[in-house]
């Protein structure tokens, strides 16, 4: 147990204090794997598991040891708590080879990072519809704004079903004219003098930006002008 030192742990247990009806929705819940499993039907018809053999969490560990200490360190009622909870049943001769992928690929999705939180800002999405719009001099080309991660790649893949898109694709877009939303915080604030928040890294540099020169951009008017600047930085 990593205690609730980290930031992880920390909300875990800030939702088990402050919002414990929302936990459901809010936890990845566990993982677990068992030998053998039965069902019953309670009065109303309702199934329910009622038996199980072997069962043991292959994945969950800090979700299960925070509720543990929240009901026996900190004294938190956990009668409104619903954990998620994916069972798989295995052949006991198969545990020893298929537990430890569970745990390894249950382990290794792609990271959610804080700068995908902000795709659907409005400072954001502003910049998108420029990227679309400006082109370079000489109008050979545009720059490619990125708001939401995968995008550019998305885009490209529909073009290359077709010679002719996937060229203009390639030609008034090239991956070296692509730029992301941490990109954009990382030079704006380079700039406007802030290497101390530059410096934290990309995503609380971003989280900072958002907050601060998003903001007061919004505000006022974020244009062709605004935008050619941007891509100059």
């Amino acid at each position: 147990f990593l205690q609730v030192s980290g930031k992880i742990n920390k909300g875990i247990r800030k939702t088990l204090n402050d919002d414990p009806n929302m936990f459901f929705s809010y936890n990845n819940g566990i993982t677990a794997t068992a030998e053998e499993i039965k069902f019953s039907k309670n009065n109303e018809g309702k199934k329910y598991i009622s038996y199980l053999s072997g069962f043991q969490i292959v994945n969950g560990g800090q979700t299960t040891a925070s509720i543990h200490r929240a009901k026996k360190i900190d004294n938190i009622d956990l009668n409104s708590i619903s954990v998620p909870t994916k069972i798989s049943i295995i052949n006991k001769s198969k545990l020893k080879d298929i537990i430890p992928n569970i745990s390894r690929f249950s382990n290794s999705q792609n990271q959610v990072k804080n700068s995908d939180f902000h795709s659907d800002n409005a400072y954001l999405k502003k910049i998108e519809e420029l990227s679309k719009l400006v082109f370079i001099p000489g109008e050979s080309g545009k720059w490619y704004f990125e708001r939401m991660r995968g995008d550019y790649q998305s885009d490209k893949f529909k073009s290359e079903n077709d010679n002719k898109s996937k060229k203009n694709f390639n030609d008034l877009t090239p991956s070296i004219r692509k730029f992301e939303k941490v990109d954009i915080a990382k030079y704006i604030n380079a700039w406007d003098q802030k290497p101390y928040f530059v410096s934290a890294g990309q995503q609380k540099n971003f989280v900072e930006f958002m907050e601060g020169h998003a903001v007061v951009a919004l505000k006022n008017n974020i244009d062709e002008n605004y935008f050619k600047e941007l891509v100059a930085k």
